[in-house]
């Protein structure tokens, strides 16, 4: 059902013609606009892809972008962006209503970002590694743990998220092969809600609705979808992150992870012998993810509080296990981890915001 929010262009309508004076430049394309109508409407006429899941109705709130100069040549905010602050308009609610001006506005998604795809010196670095995925194939069945999910003779695919606090990056391998089909990456959309985690916390356990979560889905279907394979191919995607990016991702309460003493709700089940480990799995669909019905979304484990499951990805990936020299792993944005070895890890945590 439609509501007042929305400002559709009518089917026959051109965008095209008539007095155009108001100059509009969307991620990165120029274009005159009329009057009247959204910058949704703008952005499909441009092939801008818009996060939605409720097709301009105004009720999903993910078609969020960011309004960088000309707020003045937009109509006025309405009920359904009361969830958003400073430059942050709903593309579906917001209308060109001045005759003459500049608009400047972008998606949450504003390019691709340089993905470093070598690394010098790993422990192991020229060993070619052991294959054993979780997904294997058995003939023509496709097994999720030595359980039938699937029958097909096609490829499996698996999917690798390194999602963090400013950007994310994604990597598609053949689960049989070990190679590197595809990669992608973009900045973090949820960028509306703050730019550190503790800002994300309190607007995620104030607005509700998992809207957050709901932002990202939208961007990483995007992003899945032009990969060179078939999504249905793709059977488990792995996540790492910190506490409260893997947390949100999986529609956890993070609530406690902003408060003292800072833990993950699933460090606080596992006090209480409700669970055995911190990892994560849910089916895919669960989380909006457009892969394979029987698909697994895996969250590998946190560590402690803020040193969540990046820290976790860093130590496995220079195999800190059977590391003897003394080594330390950095992390430098939004946190910062240091982790030493032989004789004992030591975690240490620095949050910008809170200083703990």
């Amino acid at each position: 059902m439609a509501n007042d929010a929305v400002y559709p262009i009518e089917p026959h309508t051109k965008i095209e013609g008539g007095h155009m004076s108001v100059e509009l430049h969307f991620n990165n394309q120029r274009r005159d606009v009329a009057p009247g109508i959204s910058l949704f409407d703008y952005a499909e006429s441009l092939g801008i892809n818009v996060p939605t899941s409720c097709r301009k109705q105004g009720n999903c709130k993910e078609c969020v972008v960011e309004v960088t100069e000309g707020m003045d040549c937009l109509s006025a905010r309405v009920p359904a962006e009361k969830h958003l602050e400073g430059n942050f308009r709903l593309s579906c609610s917001c209308r060109i209503v001045k005759d003459s001006g500049i608009v400047r506005c972008h998606t949450m998604r504003r390019g691709e970002m340089r993905i470093e795809r070598d690394a010098l010196h790993l422990p192991g670095g020229n060993q070619k590694l052991k294959l054993e995925p979780a997904v294997t194939r058995d003939g023509d069945r496709i097994l999720l743990d030595g359980a039938e999910i699937a029958r097909s003779t096609g490829p499996i695919h698996g999917l690798a998220m390194d999602l963090g606090t400013t950007a994310v990056v994604l990597r598609l391998l053949n689960l049989e092969t070990g190679e590197v089909i595809a990669d992608a990456s973009f900045e973090n959309p949820q960028r509306f809600g703050g730019s550190d985690v503790m800002s994300r916390i309190h607007y995620d356990t104030e607005e509700g609705g998992h809207l957050l979560q709901r932002t990202l889905a939208g961007y990483l279907t995007h992003a899945i979808e032009e990969f060179p394979v078939d999504p249905k191919t793709i059977y488990e995607m792995v996540v790492a992150g910190n506490s409260t990016m893997r947390d949100m991702f999986f529609r956890l309460n993070v609530y406690s992870i902003g408060q003292s003493p800072y833990r993950s709700s699933t460090e606080l089940e596992m006090a209480d012998g409700h669970r055995t480990t911190t990892s994560l799995a849910e089916p895919a669909n669960k989380l909006l993810l457009p892969l394979h019905p029987k698909a697994r979304a895996y969250g590998m484990p946190i560590i402690s509080g803020h040193v969540g499951a990046d820290a976790a990805a860093c130590m496995l990936a220079v195999d800190v296990a059977n590391e003897e020299r003394l080594i330390a792993i950095m992390d430098i944005g939004t946190n910062r981890i240091d982790c030493r070895q032989p004789a004992q890890t030591f975690c240490r945590f620095l949050s910008r915001r809170t200083g703990v």
